[in-house]
């Protein structure tokens, strides 16, 4: 699998670490984004670039694969990019797991603790059907670290064990590093 890095370059220099893996080539693309008064900004010829880097340098999809894609509803634009790329990269399907901060923190809210502790087998199924079949995955992160702030942590910690257990397959084929994947975020 190939990595790439997306960066300032002017400050790259300023930050040894970063500046040690460009100049020894650790990445294999280096995609430059520039600053701007109210962080980094890339401009729509640029995330499709980053699109394109996340299909086939990233998770390094293979003609005939599948993939699955998650990403919050905020970023639906660039998803429908990146599965354009995989597409066009030869996947032989995309399937795209919708996420949704504010739905989720009102599920958190109104949903009875029994319910995260034996979550439907539906909920699960998919992620070792897909994991089965070796499909690549991109994960784009994007979502509000204060998202579920104040919610009933003993909710989150019962959807995560429970999930944990439902997806055991999935996680065994992750371990042995059979399945091709990559987190983007923005």
């Amino acid at each position: 699998m190939g990595s790439f890095c997306i960066c300032n370059l002017k400050n790259a220099k300023n930050n040894p670490c970063l500046y040690s893996l460009l100049s020894a080539g650790f990445c294999d693309t280096i995609m430059e984004i520039l600053p701007t008064k109210r962080g980094y900004h890339m401009d729509q010829k640029q995330l499709q670039k980053y699109a394109e880097l996340a299909v086939k340098t990233g998770v390094h999809l293979k003609e005939g694969q599948e993939l699955v894609v998650q990403c919050s509803v905020d970023n639906a634009d660039f998803c429908r990019m990146v599965v354009k790329c995989a597409y066009d990269a030869g996947a032989s399907d995309v399937y795209v797991r919708w996420k949704d901060d504010p739905t989720a923190r009102m599920r958190y809210e109104y949903t009875d603790i029994s319910y995260f502790e034996n979550p439907p087998e539906w909920a699960s199924a998919s992620y070792n059907y897909y994991a089965r079949r070796h499909a690549g995955i991109i994960n784009i992160l994007s979502s509000d670290p204060e998202a579920f702030k104040g919610v009933d942590s003993a909710k989150i910690l019962a959807a995560t064990k429970a999930s944990h257990e439902a997806t055991r397959e999935f996680d065994e084929i992750m371990d042995k590093n059979e399945l091709q994947w990559n987190i983007v975020a923005v």
